[in-house]
């Protein structure tokens, strides 16, 4: 029927070879690898799919790191309110007894120490941080909730508060203003 040139069928042949000879590439850097998609030229569909599985595990990860963050500092956090529960309870005590007859001036000076002396302890546990977070500054977590002034203390965080990311629609709150954690700020004691 008809003559097919040699030039013809050489290249046809060699075309075969470089192909065969590329999917052996592919198929040696798979086994090489031990991944199907080295490139996502390699199957553009699979390295989309990939793509979006990687990140919604790096997702998935970042919020197992916000939850045991959170979890950490919310310990932290429930046992400084513990403490400053028992210091106010103590305080209260003291205050109560000292209402009563038979307290003299020395009665008086000792617990007035005593009571200076929780005052510290309570400023110390109101002004605790967790990795620098201080978790009764509400959003101004950077810095400690209450400071010594003029004879006195002042509240230098706010009512907001740093939320951490725990998934769709669930902002965790991990810092409290002091007006959610102690009650609401007051003005000068004598």
């Amino acid at each position: 029927y008809g003559r097919v040139p040699n030039l013809l069928t050489s290249q046809t042949q060699l075309r075969n070879i470089t192909a065969t000879n590329v999917e052996v590439f592919g198929l040696t850097q798979q086994l090489a690898t031990g991944q199907r998609i080295n490139r996502p030229s390699d199957d553009p569909v699979a390295a989309s799919v990939i793509s979006v599985i990687d990140q919604r595990l790096e997702t998935s990860e970042q919020r197992q790191r916000n939850l045991s963050n959170g979890n950490a500092v919310l310990n932290s956090l429930d046992a400084t309110l513990s403490q400053i529960r028992d210091l106010t309870a103590e305080a209260r005590t003291l205050a109560l007894d000292q209402g009563g007859i038979g307290s003299d001036e020395a009665t008086r000076a000792s617990t007035a120490e005593v009571v200076n002396q929780q005052i510290t302890q309570l400023l110390a546990a109101v002004n605790r941080d967790y990795a620098g977070v201080h978790y009764l500054s509400g959003s101004k977590s950077g810095q400690p909730a209450f400071e010594a002034f003029n004879g006195g203390y002042i509240y230098t965080g706010d009512d907001g508060g740093l939320f951490t990311d725990l998934g769709p629609e669930v902002d965790f709150p991990i810092t409290l203003g002091a007006s959610v954690a102690v009650g609401a700020t007051s003005a000068r004691q004598q």
